[in-house]
C-alpha cells in the first residue's frame, strides 16, 4: 500500500500431513502393462515430499512409446483427504538427426509457403510428419492447421509432394512441429523432433521496423548523435577511456547490424572473451504509439558509466534516453518527434508492471529469434528486450555439446544467419503489428589486429574465403540430395548478405538437356525458385546457382565453379554399389579412413561421382572412372583442415587429435551392363553383403549411397574415467535373414554409418 511497507512473512508450516497417504504407479509400454506398486509418504525435505521406498525406479528396456500413470492421496491436519495424479507420455528412442528447410526461428513474409522438406542423416526411409499451425493476426480462434505426412525415400529425403503447402496469406504468427520416426531391422526406434516458431510479416514494412542496435555499446558521448553509437564502423580494435587514454578498453560484445544488408565481422579469439549481444530494437510509424512507448521507457537523467567519465571535467549525464536492456549498457535518445530505437517490450498503464499486473497491460510486444550457424541452432528464444544474458561467446565455446558444433568453437570461415521477428499488439486500439529482420555475421582471422571487428555494407569485405576464392556475396542451399525418379526437383536457399538479389539456377539433366529456374531473394534474403522440373530420368542433375546484385555476382562457396549436383535413382533398383565398412567404427583424426566401394566387375564405363559435405559447406566433389570392380575414397582429416580452416581435427586447448564435425559422403555410380546398355538389367537380386549400400530390385540404371560421419559430444573427463571404445560385432547375416523374411513389410533398407562412439554399443543396421 502507498505509504506502507512490504512484508514477507516467514514460511507457514505446511498444513498437509506427509505422514499419511500413498501413491500408486503403473506403466504401459511396448512389452505390455506392469504395476510398479504403492508407496507411502514418509515426510518431506527441501526437494518436496518423500516416499518410503525412495520413489519408483522405472526400467524402460526397449525403444518405443510409454505411458506412466500415478495416482495418490494425502490428508491434511484436519483429516480431509486430497487426491491427485497424472499420466505422463514418454518416448524412448535412439536420436535421429535431420535437416529441415525451415530452421528454428525462421520468419516468413506474406505470400510465402512453408518449406516442408526434411533430410534424415544417417539416411533412413523414415516416416516424417510436419505440422504447421498458423495464427492469422495472432488470433487463436482463426488457427489453421496444415499436416504433411509420408515416408521419405530410401536416402532419407522427404518432400510431401501432392499435399499442397501451407500458404501464409496475411500477417500473423506460426508454430511448426517436425517429427521423424524409423524402426530399423533390429526393431529399434529412431526418433527426431524439432519445433520452430516465428512471425509472418508484411512484404513491405508496415507499422513497425525491426532492426539491430547501432554499434558500440560503451561509446556514450553526449555531444554526438545517438550518444556516439554508429550504424557502421570499420576495424575498430578498442575504445580508449578518458581517464586512461593510453589504455584500450576492449569492446567484446557488439550488436547485430542496424541495417539488415550489413554484415558483422568478428575475429576468432581463443584467449579472450568475444561475445555477440543479440539486442534488437524497433521504430514505430504511428507517432502516437511511438510516444506512448517512449514515455513508458524514458529515463530523465542517467549517469554515464564511471570509466567513461572525463578526468579533469564535470561528470557527464545523459538526458531523456531509453535503455535497451539492463544488460546492454546501450542508451538512445527518446526525445524528438519520432524516436527510432524503442525496446520490443510490453507496457502497463500508469507505470504498472505489465507482468506483475497483467490487467494493467496496454501494449504487448515480444521477439522471436533464431540464430543459426550451418549445422545447428546457436540460440533460439522468444523474449522481450529486457532479457538478460542474451548473448553467446564465439570461441572457445562447446555450444552445449551439440552435434556439429565443432570442438574449438567458431573458426575463421564460419558464418551465421541472425533472424528475428517482432510482434506488437496495441491492446487499446486492437491493432497488431509485425516485422521480420535477418542479417549476417562472419568469423574472420584476427590478422594481428586483436579485437578488430567491423560492420560493413555488401561488397566492402569478403564474407568468406574458401579455397582461395573470395566471396563478397554468395548463395547457400542444400546440395547433393538423392531423389527418386517420379519426384520433382525444386531449388531454393539463402543469399549472404541479406540483399534482394536475383538468383538463377542453371540446370543440366542427365541426358544433357539444359533447364533454367529463376527466383529473387526477398528482403529476408530467402530465394525460392519460381518453378520445378520433373525428375523423369536417373542420373546426375548438375546445378549452378548464380547470384546477381548491383553489378556483383556470386555462387556457391566450396566448389570450383559454383556448381554442385543432385542425383536421381529409379524407385526400384538392384543392389550394386557396396562397402565393407562396419555399421559403426571409430575414425582416427590423424590417419583418417579409406572408404572401400565395390560393384560387379561385369559393368563397363563405370563412373563414380562423389560429394563430401558438412552442413553449410561443400568440402569435396568430383568423379573418377576406375577400372575393375572397386575403388577407395581416401578421407584425410588433416588435408581437409589445411584446405578448410573451419574444419576441426584437433582440439586447440588440449592438443588432442579428434574429429568434431558431422560429414556426409555421397557416392553415385553410373555404368553399362554386359549388353552395352547404360543401366543394369540383372535377372536376380545380388546377394546381400555386409552393410550393402544399395537396395534389391532389377532395372537400375544408376546407383548411389550416402554415409554419415558424425562427432560424439564428450564432456571432458579425467583420462582414467573415460570409457574405452570397443568396436561393434557384426550381425549382418542375421539382419539379412530378417530382411528376407519381412517381405510383407515391403522393404526395410539398411545404411552404412560411420561414427565415433564413446561407449560400447550394440551393432545395428542403421
Amino acid at each position: 500500500m502507498e505509504g506502507g511497507h512490504d512484508v514477507i512473512p516467514e514460511r507457514h508450516d505446511n498444513f498437509l500431513d506427509f505422514g499419511s497417504g500413498e501413491v500408486a504407479c503403473a506403466a504401459t509400454g511396448p512389452a505390455g502393462h506392469w504395476n510398479l506398486g504403492t508407496a507411502h509418504f514418509a515426510g518431506w525435505d527441501d526437494n518436496g515430499p518423500l516416499l518410503n521406498n525412495g520413489g519408483f525406479p522405472i526400467d524402460l528396456p526397449a525403444t518405443g512409446d510409454y505411458r506412466i500413470t500415478m495416482r495418490g492421496s494425502i490428508k491434511d491436519r484436519f483429516g480431509r483427504t486430497f487426491t491427485g495424479g497424472g499420466t505422463y507420455e514418454v518416448t524412448v528412442a535412439r536420436p535421429m538427426s535431420f535437416s529441415t528447410s525451415c530452421k528454428p526461428g525462421t520468419n516468413f513474409l506474406v505470400g510465402d509457403r512453408y518449406p516442408a522438406k526434411v533430410n534424415v542423416n544417417p539416411p533412413f526411409p523414415a516416416e516424417a510428419e510436419v505440422i504447421v499451425d498458423f495464427y492469422p493476426n495472432s488470433d487463436p480462434a482463426r488457427k489453421r492447421r496444415w499436416v504433411g505426412q509420408g515416408i521419405g525415400n530410401t536416402f532419407g529425403h522427404f518432400v510431401p509432394h501432392g499435399q499442397g503447402a501451407m500458404v501464409f496469406d496475411e500477417p500473423g504468427e506460426y508454430v511448426s512441429f517436425v517429427t521423424t520416426r524409423y524402426v530399423d531391422a533390429e526393431g529399434m526406434l529412431w526418433l527426431g523432433r524439432q519445433t520452430s516458431s516465428g512471425v509472418v510479416a508484411p512484404v513491405e514494412r508496415e507499422g513497425i521496423f525491426l532492426h539491430g542496435l547501432r554499434g558500440f555499446p560503451f561509446s556514450h558521448n553526449v555531444k554526438m548523435a545517438h550518444n556516439g553509437a554508429m550504424e557502421r564502423y570499420g576495424d575498430r580494435e578498442n575504445i580508449p577511456t578518458s581517464f586512461m587514454p593510453h589504455t584500450p578498453y576492449l569492446m567484446s560484445d557488439p550488436y547485430p547490424p542496424y541495417a539488415p544488408e550489413d554484415t558483422l565481422f568478428l575475429p576468432a579469439s581463443f584467449s579472450e572473451e568475444n561475445i555477440v549481444e543479440a539486442q534488437l530494437a524497433m521504430e514505430v510509424a504511428d507517432a502516437n504509439l511511438a510516444r506512448r512507448l517512449a514515455d513508458a521507457f524514458k529515463k530523465r537523467s542517467v549517469l554515464i558509466l564511471p570509466w567513461f567519465q572525463p578526468v579533469n571535467d564535470k561528470w557527464q549525464y545523459l538526458h531523456d534516453v531509453i535503455e535497451m536492456s539492463t544488460d546492454s549498457f546501450a542508451w538512445f535518445p527518446a526525445g524528438g518527434p519520432h524516436p527510432d530505437t524503442l525496446p520490443v517490450q510490453s507496457v502497463g498503464s500508469d507505470g504498472w508492471d505489465p507482468f506483475a499486473f497483467p490487467e494493467k497491460k496496454r501494449i504487448e510486444a515480444y521477439t522471436y529469434m533464431g540464430i543459426i550457424r550451418p549445422g545447428f541452432p546457436v540460440m533460439t528464444s522468444v523474449f522481450e528486450t529486457e532479457a538478460r544474458g542474451l548473448y553467446w561467446k564465439l570461441s572457445p565455446n562447446l555450444f552445449g555439446y551439440q552435434f556439429n558444433r565443432g570442438i574449438n568453437g567458431d573458426l575463421p570461415g564460419d558464418v551465421y544467419r541472425i533472424q528475428a521477428g517482432a510482434v506488437l499488439k496495441d491492446l487499446e486500439t486492437g491493432r497488431n503489428y509485425y516485422d521480420a529482420y535477418s542479417s549476417s555475421l562472419a568469423i574472420q582471422a584476427s590478422e594481428g589486429k586483436g579485437y578488430a571487428h567491423s560492420i560493413s555494407p555488401p561488397g566492402e569485405k569478403a564474407i568468406r574465403v574458401v579455397n582461395g576464392r573470395e566471396h563478397d556475396i554468395f548463395f547457400a542451399q542444400d546440395t547433393h540430395d538423392v531423389l527418386e525418379v517420379g519426384e520433382r526437383l525444386g531449388v531454393g536457399g539463402i543469399v549472404f548478405p541479406t540483399i534482394e538479389a536475383d538468383v538463377i539456377w542453371h540446370i543440366t539433366t542427365p541426358s544433357g538437356e539444359p533447364a533454367t529456374i529463376v527466383g529473387r531473394a526477398n528482403r529476408l534474403g530467402v530465394a525460392r525458385g519460381t518453378s520445378t522440373i520433373p525428375v523423369d530420368e536417373p542420373g546426375i542433375y548438375r546445378i549452378c546457382p548464380e547470384v546477381r546484385w548491383n553489378g556483383m555476382t556470386g555462387d556457391l562457396p566450396g566448389t570450383t565453379r559454383g556448381c554442385f549436383w543432385h542425383c536421381a535413382v529409379p524407385r526400384y533398383r538392384q543392389e550394386i554399389l557396396k562397402t565393407s565398412l562396419p555399421a559403426m567404427m571409430r575414425i582416427d583424426a590423424r590417419g583418417g579412413v579409406r572408404i572401400p566401394l565395390t560393384w560387379p566387375e561385369t559393368l563397363s564405363d563405370v563412373r563414380i561421382n562423389f560429394g563430401v559435405l558438412m552442413p553449410g559447406q561443400v568440402m569435396d566433389q568430383g568423379f573418377v572412372e576406375p577400372n575393375g570392380g572397386s575403388w577407395e575414397y581416401p578421407f584425410d582429416p588433416i588435408q581437409f583442415t589445411a584446405q578448410l580452416p573451419n574444419f576441426d581435427s584437433r582440439n586447440f586447448a588440449t592438443g588432442d587429435w579428434q574429429l568434431g564435425e558431422t560429414m556426409v559422403f555421397q557416392f553415385f555410380l553410373e555404368g553399362r551392363d554386359p549388353e552395352g546398355e547404360k543401366g543394369f538389367r540383372l535377372g536376380a537380386p545380388l546377394p546381400a553383403p555386409r552393410h550393402a549400400l544399395q537396395f534389391p530390385r532389377a532395372d537400375a540404371p544408376a546407383a548411389g549411397t550416402r554415409l554419415t560421419l558424425t562427432d560424439s559430444p564428450e564432456r571432458e573427463k579425467p583420462a582414467n574415467q573415460r570409457r574405452a571404445f570397443r568396436p561393434c560385432a557384426s550381425r549382418t547375416s542375421e539382419i539379412a535373414r530378417r530382411r528376407r523374411r519381412s517381405a510383407s513389410r515391403r522393404r526395410v533398407y539398411r545404411r552404412a554409418r560411420i561414427c565415433r562412439a564413446r561407449r560400447p554399443c550394440r551393432c545395428r543396421a542403421s
